[in-house]
C-alpha cells in the first residue's frame, strides 16, 4: 500500500505494484538516439516542466524508464493500466495529492468512456495543482484511437519523446547485462544465438533469460550454445 500526506489528511491508495529493483537509469542501455530523454528523466524532478508523455513500440523500454523514473524520484507512484482496468476508473480516485504520477500503457483505455474521462479528470487535476506526470503509450497521443477529444488535447500538452528500440548489437548487450546481474556468463556468441531464434522484443527476450536462468541453475550448466539449443528446443 502507498501512502502520502496532503491537504485532506493521510490518504493511503491501495493499489502498490512492486517496482522491480534491478531497474535504474543506469541500468537503461541509453543508445545516441535515446540520450536526449534519458537526460530529460534524470532532471523531471526539478524541471520546469511538469508533463511528459513517452512514445514507443513494445519491449522499446517505456516501462524500464517510468520504473526508473519512480526509483529515482522521492515519492512516485507506478501505475500501470493494463494492471488496473479491471479494478475500474475508481482506481485514480484521490492520485491527484502524489507529488509523481507514472501511468503506463495508455492505450489500453482508448475507447473506454468511463476510463478516458476519469484520467481526463485526473490531468486536469495534476496540471493544476503542483504535482508532476509522466505517461506512457505505444503510439504518440495524437494518433491513439481516443474517443474523448479533449483527453487526447490534454495529452498533447506533455513534452512528448519517443523511446527508440534498441539495435541487434543493443539487445545482445542487454540479455548479457542482465545474464551477468545474475550470476551467469553469457557470450557473445550465445547472445547473438538467441537473438536469431527468439522473438525480438525486450519482454520475450527476458522471457528466454528466466527459463534458461532456471535450468542452468537447476541442472548445474553455464549457458552454452548446446544447453541453450536444448533448453528451448531450437
Amino acid at each position: 500500500m502507498v501512502a502520502a500526506l496532503s491537504e485532506r489528511g493521510f490518504y493511503q491508495y491501495p493499489f502498490a505494484f512492486t517496482l522491480r529493483k534491478e531497474v535504474a537509469f543506469d541500468s537503461f542501455l541509453c543508445q545516441l538516439f535515446n540520450a536526449p530523454l534519458l537526460h530529460f528523466l534524470r532532471a523531471f524532478g526539478t524541471s520546469s516542466e511538469r508533463l511528459c508523455m513517452l512514445h514507443g513500440a513494445s519491449g522499446s523500454g517505456k516501462t524500464h524508464l517510468l520504473q526508473a523514473l519512480c526509483h529515482h524520484a522521492e515519492h512516485g507512484v507506478y501505475l500501470p493500466l493494463r494492471q488496473l482496468l479491471d479494478f475500474g476508473p475508481a482506481s485514480l480516485d484521490g492520485l491527484e495529492h502524489f507529488p509523481l504520477l507514472v501511468i503506463d500503457d495508455v492505450q489500453v483505455i482508448a475507447g473506454n468512456t468511463a476510463w478516458e474521462h476519469r484520467l481526463f479528470e485526473l490531468f486536469n487535476a495534476v496540471h493544476g495543482g503542483a504535482g508532476r506526470l509522466c505517461l506512457a503509450a505505444d503510439h504518440p497521443a495524437a494518433q491513439l484511437p481516443l474517443e474523448l477529444a479533449d483527453l487526447r488535447s490534454r495529452l498533447q500538452l506533455c513534452v512528448a519523446y519517443e523511446v527508440h528500440e534498441l539495435d541487434d548489437a543493443g539487445k545482445a548487450q542487454v540479455l548479457r547485462q542482465n545474464a551477468a546481474q545474475r550470476g551467469m556468463e553469457l557470450k557473445e556468441d550465445a547472445a547473438h544465438y538467441i537473438l536469431l531464434h527468439a522473438a525480438r522484443s525486450m519482454h520475450a527476450l527476458m522471457n528466454v533469460l528466466d527459463v534458461l536462468d532456471r535450468q542452468s541453475l537447476a541442472e548445474q550448466r553455464r549457458l552454452t550454445l548446446p544447453f541453450i539449443k536444448a533448453c528451448m528446443n531450437w
